[in-house]
């Protein structure tokens, strides 16, 4: 019977290793059959997306199923799989677990740094040059915590101790740190003063990093290797660096598909007469903005094209809407005073 195994993983034919990969590991981890016991439709899913996998990710497999299609593994009439065996599932699976673990203990030391933008940065992009405090690894004694380090020889390594605690309810094993080796699992002769046994430190790093411009608040950037420093059984590994932009909104406000809002102050006569206000964009534009007779206090403006870039492009802008607020003096003289006392005798 023929099969698609570009159906069975979800993914279309120009998928790459990458993509055939992911595709997999989702499948696999949902119809494993340690999540669906029992289930018959599950377990044909599971060895049928493994086989699918075991062919796909074999670049000369793959290029036989390609040209010659899913009956070019059988011979002799019967159904055999070339190389496959399905013992190699949970091989393959337990990899998965691996990584997976692998994964998480690196999560546990990235760091998050939140970065500050103003909106005329998003609008141009920039240059940020910033620090923060990471765990690395100590240079004097090479993260090794001392000279001489050695497996503890009273908890063999493990930095715990069991005992028995006699109680009048009977006896209890109980665990304890290994005092000799103050619960780390090794001793040495000598601890590092630079460290004090742990073989790390606080370091300061600065890193220099190229904001694109019309980036979004909240949007995360991820510097591989700029987080923590730890050890993965015997691999010297770091985590990441998340860094997390924060946009901050003064005298233009973010708005969807690009878009800027901005307060403009007009006077009263302006806003009953008419006439003209000056309004610098976000690019140091000088423009004239036409304020009608009779204009509401609230009412907003549009300038066509004046507000954020469109991501991956330098021409494509959204628009700058400008909301009319009443510029309020804060104190009136004396000419002004008898001026108003005669409009108010008008309009009563």
């Amino acid at each position: 019977m023929s099969k698609d195994l570009y159906k069975i993983l979800g993914v279309n034919k120009n998928a790459n290793d990458t993509a055939i990969k992911k595709a997999y590991r989702k499948l696999a981890m949902k119809y494993h059959p340690d999540k669906n016991p029992d289930d018959k439709e599950a377990e044909t899913k599971f060895k049928d997306i493994a086989e699918a996998y075991e062919i796909l990710s074999d670049s000369t497999k793959k290029s036989q199923y390609d040209s010659m299609g899913y009956d070019s593994f059988s011979q002799g009439g019967g159904r055999r799989q070339q190389g496959f065996d399905f013992q190699d599932i949970e091989h393959i699976f337990g990899q998965i677990r691996k990584e997976q673990e692998a994964q998480r203990a690196k999560s546990q030391y990235s760091k998050v740094h939140k970065l500050s933008l103003t909106v005329e940065e998003v609008y141009h992009g920039v240059n940020k040059t910033f620090k923060y405090d990471r765990y690395d690894k100590c240079q004097t004694c090479n993260a090794r915590g001392g000279e001489d380090v050695k497996r503890c020889d009273t908890c063999n390594g493990s930095g715990i101790r069991r005992k028995i605690q006699q109680t009048q309810h009977g006896t209890f094993p109980q665990n304890f740190s290994c005092e000799p080796c103050k619960g780390r699992g090794f001793t040495m002769s000598k601890t590092c003063n630079t460290c004090g046994g742990n073989g790390i430190v606080i370091r300061s790093n600065e890193e220099s990093l190229d904001i694109p411009h019309s980036i979004q608040h909240g949007q995360q950037i991820m510097l591989v290797g700029g987080g923590s420093f730890y050890k993965y059984g015997l691999k010297e590994m770091y985590g990441d660096l998340i860094i997390v932009i924060e946009v901050k909104e003064d005298k233009f406000k973010i708005l969807p598909n690009n878009g800027l809002l901005s307060k403009i102050k007009v006077d009263y006569p302006t806003l009953i007469l008419g006439g003209s206000i000056e309004f610098i964009t976000i690019d140091g534009t000088k423009l004239n903005i036409n304020i009608k007779e009779m204009t509401e206090v609230g009412r907003k403006l549009k300038i066509t094209g004046k507000g954020l870039k469109k991501p991956n492009f330098n021409n494509v802008r959204g628009d700058q809407i400008l909301e009319v607020e009443l510029d309020m003096p804060s104190s009136v003289t004396d000419e002004e005073k008898e001026l108003l006392e005669n409009l108010k005798k008008v309009v009563q």
